[in-house]
């Protein structure tokens, strides 16, 4: 009887090169903390867009809606029935694709090896070019807008937000140094010029305290929108790995060895709001600025995968594969605590989260050696 694979999917990676606890918590199957509001959303939506019968839709929206708190629900009933609306039409006005599955679990176990690398892709087909020839097509749906629309957006208002910081910072140096030369005039004089300047010293500290204070909102609003874009390129990263791995498993469970068209399609909508003020941006940065870049669709973006990329990065997650072995074997790892933790799925089974959040000034590498899963819970295989 051949062994067992050892098998692995692209978020297990992720989850891996993130903090080698989360993963052997997911690996191990330790109960989820209660997810957000936006995550069941996109689970229902998911699930739900594959299907085409109405009744079995509304089983899979009301099953969702129960996930969530009581006073999200009706909340997450509406968004889950505007996205489930808005991948229809995605749908309705994507090229036509040949032979076109839905939620699709493939498997290719490495030649050779115990090793089963395992993808499931919202849809996969073939496409067809202006020659009419065939390629392959993996689509991805995702909740929310598209991070590249979102990177774009955030690059012109961190700019702008620099600029009006620049100008602040100048303000507040200029006053400043006024406030210096009365500091060292007023330690020259005496009697009623001393007062008057004095006088004068007072107002101008008044004027900097203020300078200072609208400064140091300028430089939150600068750090805050840094943390967003970085936050948007990391999500922008994420989705396009996701999708080239996919197309390496589907490459090799297909024995197809050309280029696939890769599509991630996201459900989120700019509301009309949005689109105004969007709209005032450009012309704010056009009048500093220059002419933006050319406006990303806000929901998608595609890309094409070369299956000479494919053989590099296999080893790559092969070299990943023994230790992930190991800390699954001997249920031990160690857990990289920080801002990820706060999107974690496990974090109220994670004593490092706990020992983070109580004491943020230690390490941020804990070792922790995690217990055996309680009797008869499953580990997980895919």
């Amino acid at each position: 009887m051949s062994k067992k694979p050892f098998s692995v999917s692209e978020s297990d990676f992720a989850a891996w090169l993130v903090c080698h606890l989360r993963y052997l918590y997911r690996s191990i199957g330790v109960k989820k903390s209660q997810p957000s509001l936006h995550k069941v959303v996109g689970d229902a939506t998911h699930e739900a867009a594959a299907e085409e019968d109405a009744t079995v839709r509304e089983a899979i929206v009301a099953k969702h809606v129960e996930r969530l708190p009581e006073e999200q629900r009706a909340e997450g009933k509406v968004m889950m029935e505007a996205q489930i609306k808005r991948a229809d039409k995605h749908e309705e006005d994507e090229e036509p694709v040949i032979g076109q599955e839905k939620e699709k679990l493939e498997r290719w176990r490495v030649p050779g090896t115990d090793r089963e690398f395992v993808m499931k892709s919202d849809k996969i087909g073939w496409g067809v070019d202006d020659l009419n020839r065939q390629h392959l097509r993996i689509t991805d749906m995702k909740s929310g807008l598209n991070p590249d629309w979102l990177i774009w957006k955030t690059k012109m208002e961190l700019s702008i937000a620099r600029m009006n910081l620049a100008r602040l910072e100048k303000n507040r140096n200029a006053v400043a140094s006024r406030v210096s030369l009365l500091e060292e005039e007023a330690a020259k004089h005496s009697g009623s010029q001393k007062v008057a300047l004095e006088k004068k010293l007072s107002y101008q500290l008044d004027v900097l305290d203020k300078e200072s204070a609208k400064t140091e909102e300028a430089l939150i609003v600068v750090k805050k929108l840094a943390a967003k874009l970085s936050r948007s390129i990391r999500k922008f990263e994420r989705v396009r790995t996701q999708l080239f791995f996919f197309a390496m498993v589907a490459e090799q469970t297909r024995d197809y060895h050309h280029a696939s068209q890769l599509v991630a399609q996201f459900l989120g909508e700019v509301t009309r709001e949005e689109r105004a003020n969007v709209e005032q941006l450009k012309k704010d940065y056009q009048k500093h600025f220059g002419e933006p870049q050319r406006e990303p669709n806000p929901n998608g973006f595609e890309f094409w995968y070369q299956p000479e990329m494919g053989a590099e990065a296999l080893e790559r997650y092969l070299e990943q594969i023994p230790a992930m072995e190991e800390a699954r074997e001997k249920r031990d790892a160690e857990a990289t605590t920080g801002k990820h933790c706060f999107d974690c799925d496990y974090r109220d089974s994670c004593p490092a989260f706990q020992a983070w959040q109580a004491a943020r000034n230690g390490s941020n590498l804990i070792a922790l050696t995690v217990k055996k899963p309680e009797a008869g819970k499953q580990e997980k295989t895919a």
